[in-house]
C-alpha cells in the first residue's frame, strides 16, 4: 500500500527559467484529486493560496496500485501525464507534455503543511 501524504505539497524545484528559481509542486487529495503548479513561492507562501479553488493551476485524478501512481493533468496550456512510484517522503515521476513533447523525471519531495 502507498504512503502517500495529503496534509502538504510534494516539490521538486531548483530550475531556471532565466534567472529566476521556479519550483514545480504537486498537492494529492483522499478523493483522488490531484493539482499542479509551477512557482517561484515557498511551499508556506504557496499553502496561502494553493487549493482545489485556485485559478491557473493544472487538475487532474490519480490512481495508486500498490506503491505506484499515474495520474494526467490539463491546464489552460495542455496536457501532463505522469507515472512513477511513491517511496516514503518522495514521488519519483516520469512525465510527458502534450504542449511541448518534452519529457523527464523527477524526484518530488514532500513537504508537510
Amino acid at each position: 500500500m502507498s504512503d502517500l501524504k495529503y496534509d502538504g505539497v510534494y516539490m521538486s524545484g531548483g530550475q531556471l527559467a532565466g534567472t529566476i528559481a521556479y519550483s514545480s509542486y504537486l498537492r494529492f487529495y483522499p478523493d483522488g484529486d490531484v493539482i499542479a503548479v509551477g512557482s517561484t513561492a515557498t511551499p508556506e507562501e504557496l499553502q496561502k493560496w494553493f487549493d482545489k479553488e485556485s485559478d491557473n493551476i493544472s487538475r487532474g485524478k490519480f490512481t495508486i496500485q500498490g506503491n505506484h501512481i499515474s495520474f494526467h493533468t490539463v491546464s489552460t496550456s495542455g496536457n501532463v501525464d505522469y507515472i512513477g512510484g511513491i517511496h516514503d517522503d518522495q514521488i519519483s515521476l516520469n512525465w510527458y507534455s502534450h504542449i511541448n513533447q518534452g519529457k523527464g523525471n523527477n524526484i518530488c519531495v514532500f513537504v508537510k503543511w
